[in-house]
């Protein structure tokens, strides 16, 4: 506390060193929301994206159109398919090789096309799982740095509280 009228008043503490001290005590708390928020987002980014949760990641970024595009393509197959029958029909291939030849040409080529589609598809979705895991890792690293300098905030105010403190109290010393 503050020295009495009359007693020796070296080393007396003003309301500046209080709040240097209060500072301090800020300081010592004030970084925690941050570092939890951060600590928050961390392990969300990371359990969407890793183990089990990472095939759920890849799975929100997918299209929801493609499933519909891949039943398209099986129904362009089927067409071609059965124009390809009546023409071989037409001509007179009942039951060949040549016949089962084209058939498995057919199918083929729908089967690369929508592997292909389907690859493009989880390659795409995949890329945006990990954009918003590294997002999500970018968000924690902002908001840990936030929270380091709310706390050297902190520290710069009570050093410069204290800091005028010790010149009031050597203005006040000087004095005598």
């Amino acid at each position: 506390d503050y020295a009495q009228q009359g007693e020796d008043r070296t080393g007396q503490l003003t309301p500046f060193h209080d709040t240097a001290g209060q500072s301090v005590n800020n300081a010592q708390t004030s970084f925690q929301p941050f570092m939890d928020e951060a600590a928050d987002t961390t392990r969300g980014a990371f359990a969407k994206t890793s183990g089990a949760g990472y095939a759920g990641a890849i799975e929100d970024y997918t299209n929801p159109f493609e499933s519909g595009v891949l039943d398209n393509m099986d129904y362009d197959r089927d067409v071609s398919l059965n124009t390809y029958k009546d023409n071989v029909a037409k001509s007179g291939a009942f039951g060949n090789d040549r016949r089962a030849i084209g058939e498995a040409e057919i199918y083929g080529a729908n089967d690369r096309s929508k592997a292909d589609m389907r690859y493009k598809g989880y390659e795409s979705a995949r890329d945006q799982a990990n954009t918003a895991f590294n997002q999500g890792i970018t968000s924690a690293n902002t908001l840990a740095d936030l929270g380091t300098q709310t706390q050297t905030n902190q520290i710069n105010a009570a050093n410069a509280a204290d800091q005028h403190g010790n010149i009031i109290t050597a203005q006040d010393q000087a004095e005598r």
